[in-house]
C-alpha cells in the first residue's frame, strides 16, 4: 500500500468500515437483514478493490457519490434510532460505525479528487503553449 496516497487509503479504511458495518447488521438483526448486509458487503469490497487497484477519476467519483449517499442514509438511520421509543444499543452503535465509514469515504475521495485536479492544473500551467498559425 506504499504507492497509494493517504486520501485513497482513508477511503479504503472507510470501505473496510462499511464491510464491518455489514457484519454488525448480521449480528444485530440476524438473517432478517441478510440481503442488506450482503449488498453493503459486496459494494464495500467492490469499491475498495476498484480504488485500491486503479484509483482513477472514475473510481474516485463513483466512490465519493456512493459514500455521500451512504452517509446520508446512515444519518437518517441514526436519527430514527435516537428518536425511537425502544432503541437497541447494538443497532445504534452499528449505525454510528456505518456513518463513520461513509464520512471517511467522502473525505478521502474528495481530497484525492481535489489533489488530482490541482496536480493536473499545475501540469497544464507548466506545459509549453504551442500556437499554430495558418499557412498560405
Amino acid at each position: 500500500m506504499s504507492g497509494i496516497s493517504r486520501p485513497v487509503r482513508l477511503a479504503l479504511v472507510g470501505w473496510a468500515t462499511i464491510f464491518l458495518f455489514a457484519i454488525m447488521i448480521l449480528v444485530a438483526h440476524g438473517t432478517d437483514e441478510l440481503a442488506s448486509a450482503l449488498v453493503f458487503a459486496l459494494v464495500a469490497v467492490g469499491m475498495g478493490t476498484w480504488i485500491w487497484r486503479k484509483p482513477n477519476l472514475t473510481a474516485l467519483v463513483t466512490s465519493a457519490v456512493l459514500g455521500l449517499l451512504y452517509t446520508v442514509e446512515q444519518i437518517a438511520y441514526l436519527a430514527a434510532d435516537i428518536t425511537a421509543k425502544e432503541s437497541n444499543p447494538a443497532v445504534l452503535v452499528g449505525d454510528f460505525v456505518g456513518l463513520v465509514g461513509g464520512v471517511l469515504i467522502v473525505i478521502g475521495t474528495t481530497v484525492a479528487i481535489a489533489r488530482r485536479h490541482r496536480n493536473h492544473a499545475n501540469t497544464a500551467d507548466s506545459a509549453p503553449t504551442q500556437i499554430y498559425l495558418p499557412t498560405d
